[in-house]
């Protein structure tokens, strides 16, 4: 996916926390964290924004899940990684690799998890 329009790095902040504060309370946000080449400052104007969520209200099924987080009204391309917390913890154990890089490289931009 890439970014509709250039934005700033300040604006695609802003954006971030737009995204995470509207859907927050429609998935029970536990984590958020920002992982790939943006958290790494060397994203394009063609990069897309990774963020690794992990919610207690996802659809079952994960095919299901993009139709509710994905927003039309950012400008910005946010590809959302949602995971339940069981899901997470689960992949956390075996060490999976996107796991792994998230929490390695990326930056934690919204936390309720306490350890």
């Amino acid at each position: 996916m890439k970014i509709k329009y250039a934005v700033s790095k300040e604006k695609a902040e802003h954006l971030i926390k737009q995204y995470i504060d509207k859907i927050k309370r429609n998935v029970g946000l536990e984590l958020a964290i920002i992982f790939g080449s943006y958290a790494k400052d060397n994203y394009s104007w063609g990069s897309d924004i990774d963020l690794l969520l992990v919610a207690r209200k996802l659809p079952k099924r994960p095919i299901d899940r993009p139709q509710i987080l994905m927003d039309p009204n950012i400008p910005i391309q946010i590809q959302p990684f949602a995971y339940t917390l069981k899901e997470f913890r689960k992949m956390l154990k075996e060490n999976h690799p996107l796991i792994m890089e998230a929490l390695k490289n990326g930056r934690i931009v919204y936390s309720k998890i306490k350890n």
